[in-house]
């Protein structure tokens, strides 16, 4: 099979050369590796498609038809974003020059390489629950060595590639100075989206956390956050809107150690789950790695509405919760959020901080939209 590496940009792919290759490979942004190159992350990526590794797998279980791709194909392997945590490319089959399938491969280095392991355990027991399904499929996993470099092992995921899907943030629009949500598009260019696609994004992300949340036993889905890319968006040329969830690096329980145990519980567990969802909906950063940013007021219609939504197939569940909201005052609501924002201090004191800054605007706003929603 023949292969080609690139790097992916706002500017077109960049074919990776000698000169590209030697350079040092990023661990984050302003960060770079001690010893590895592009070059060697690029081989890795090789290995790993070829199925050279232990127990290598190729691309053909995640081929339609489950063939193995022919002695003439190609794959073209494009570098497409480098994290904290990860590092992301896609590999493109191609055969006769017609394009057989497109995969994302995800990368992690051995400090974060159990927090892929565990992503890519939840991604295929969660995967299966709705179809369709709003995350992406996940085929193998993986670890690969290089022969120069032995001890270091770069742990990879091959998974479903989305077609047209990209990252978003919250951006100044020098247009008017305003802040928007920026699509990240590459093919077709980076562009603000109107603000009724804005809260459509915001609504569907809303949407999915609440449609994976098990009110029976208080697990939800966490960490997550905006200005980790963790939703991507896909907005249609007629203004059509749809979101998918890329990653599930942890489900856990927000504040218990156990499952609820009884109704009242439950609807303690459900709370804070809300309340912790509306906060971490208004956090980002300008245009993903720029200052911290808090999102409008005028979002939290579509996030209650999005969550509501998500409940459908817990409805009482749902009820017992909104209508528990809009009996509450706003300090009887700002109490609630206390141990959530404290939480949110210990990991982030500069991003606590923020949380704390808006609190009170958060929680006029939010009962209104609450009380809006039950009329």
């Amino acid at each position: 099979m023949q292969i080609s590496f690139a790097i992916s940009s706002p500017a077109g792919d960049r074919p990776a050369d000698a000169e590209l290759l030697s350079q040092p490979f990023v661990t984050g942004p302003g960060e770079h590796h001690a010893v590895l190159t592009l070059g060697h992350y690029f081989a890795a990526l090789r290995a790993f498609v070829l199925g050279l590794y232990p127990g290598g797998r190729t691309l053909a279980d995640a081929l339609s038809g489950g063939e193995e791709p022919s002695a003439g194909s190609e794959a073209r392997i494009r570098s497409e974003k480098h994290g904290a945590l990860y590092h992301i490319a896609s590999v493109t089959l191609l055969a006769g020059g017609v394009e057989r399938g497109r995969f994302c491969v995800t990368t992690a280095l051995p400090a974060a390489s159990s927090v892929l392991e565990e992503e890519y355990r939840l991604l295929h027991s969660l995967g299966g629950r709705f179809s369709p399904s709003p995350l992406p499929a996940v085929y193998h996993l993986g670890k690969v060595t290089l022969q120069e470099y032995p001890q270091i092992s770069f742990t990879m995921a091959l998974g479903e590639w989305l077609d047209d899907f990209h990252e978003w943030h919250l951006s100044r629009d020098p247009a008017d100075g305003c802040r928007k949500i920026i699509l990240w598009d590459y093919r077709l260019g980076n562009r603000f989206l109107s603000e009724a696609q804005g809260l459509e994004i915001y609504r569907q992300c809303s949407t999915i956390l609440a449609r994976f949340y098990d009110p029976e036993s208080g697990l939800q889905i966490t960490p997550w956050h905006h200005a980790a890319g963790d939703f991507i968006a896909r907005a249609l040329p007629s203004g059509e809107i749809s979101v998918r969830l890329i990653t599930v690096r942890g489900r856990h329980r927000l504040l218990a150690s156990a499952a609820p145990a009884n109704d009242m519980e439950k609807l303690g567990a459900l709370l804070f789950f809300f309340l912790d969802t509306t906060l971490r909906m208004r956090l980002d950063r300008l245009d993903g790695i720029g200052e911290r940013a808090w999102a409008d007021k005028k979002i939290l219609p579509a996030v209650v509405d999005g969550f509501r939504s998500g409940m459908a197939d817990y409805a009482a569940h749902g009820n017992s919760l909104f209508g528990f909201l809009s009996s509450l005052t706003v300090d009887e609501l700002l109490a609630f959020y206390e141990q959530l924002v404290e939480d949110c201090e210990e990991i982030d004191a500069d991003e606590g901080s923020l949380v704390r800054g808006h609190l009170q605007e958060h929680a006029e706003s939010l009962l209104a939209a609450v009380r809006a929603a039950s009329v």
